[in-house]
């Protein structure tokens, strides 16, 4: 098994999967790929077929959704080779004394009360990404992204921007360190302006071990962001330079 993720949480880097599962087919490397597309699945466009992928998984709560659900998409001649993890009502077509039978897929796979609300809740936010459009969306955030860029060009000198420096192949994440503060107090002066980002090693300890950082702040965009609040993290952050006196 190879499994990748689509967009990185850290980065925004947008990895290759076409040309991965394509070098894999050429040096005969026989691994089943397995995809998260949670940090892209609401911002680009995806076509498992395209992609070529065997599995792909994402979550409702970046979707705009309720927490606590989310999706798993397999080819289907795989779910069928594949035994579920739990067992438990729901998932069994027969019993007897000797033996059972499982129900067809997907069903097989959910155990117990299914969380109906919570798949509702995310149909629904699916349906909200749609009507608006994810081309729309991806272009959107493509603008801000490289906005956002070229601010924290002008603030190189004391902010250190991880990932790559053009909005192309790259999602609306901006990961920074700020010369000499911790990203915990980059994220308490920034919160006092009313701007939310996240601090820490973002579930990512690998990332943080390579760049050799304890941590980082990390500002994320979505379609409902707009330039001037990238202008207003841009402008608190010259107030973690005054607070600190850097």
């Amino acid at each position: 098994m190879v499994s990748l993720t689509h967009a990185s949480n850290v980065t925004g880097t947008i990895n290759p999967i076409q040309e991965i599962i394509k070098f894999l087919k050429t040096n005969n490397i026989q691994a089943k790929v397995a995809v998260d597309a949670a940090q892209s699945a609401p911002h680009l466009p995806i076509n498992v077929q395209n992609m070529g992928c065997d599995f792909v998984a994402f979550s409702s709560h970046k979707m705009f959704g309720p927490s606590g659900v989310g999706v798993l998409w397999a080819r289907m001649e795989l779910l069928a080779e594949m035994d579920p993890v739990f067992v438990g009502s729901q998932m069994i077509k027969t019993v007897s004394k000797e033996n059972y039978t499982l129900s067809n897929v997907p069903e097989r796979f959910e155990v117990g009360t299914p969380n109906l609300e919570g798949v509702v809740g995310l149909g629904t936010a699916i349906d909200f990404i749609e009507s608006i459009g994810r081309e729309n969306i991806a272009a959107y955030e493509e603008e801000l992204t490289q906005y956002g860029l070229s601010l924290f060009k002008r603030l190189e000198s004391i902010v250190n921007l991880y990932g790559p420096k053009t909005s192309v192949k790259r999602l609306g994440i901006f990961s920074f360190t700020f010369n000499g503060v911790h990203a915990h107090d980059v994220a308490e002066i920034l919160s006092r302006n009313n701007i939310c980002v996240r601090s820490g090693h973002h579930c990512a300890q690998i990332i943080l071990e390579k760049i050799k950082q304890p941590a980082t702040a990390r500002a994320s965009i979505s379609m409902y962001n707009s330039k001037e609040d990238l202008d207003k993290l841009a402008n608190s952050l010259e107030d973690v330079k005054k607070v600190f006196k850097i």
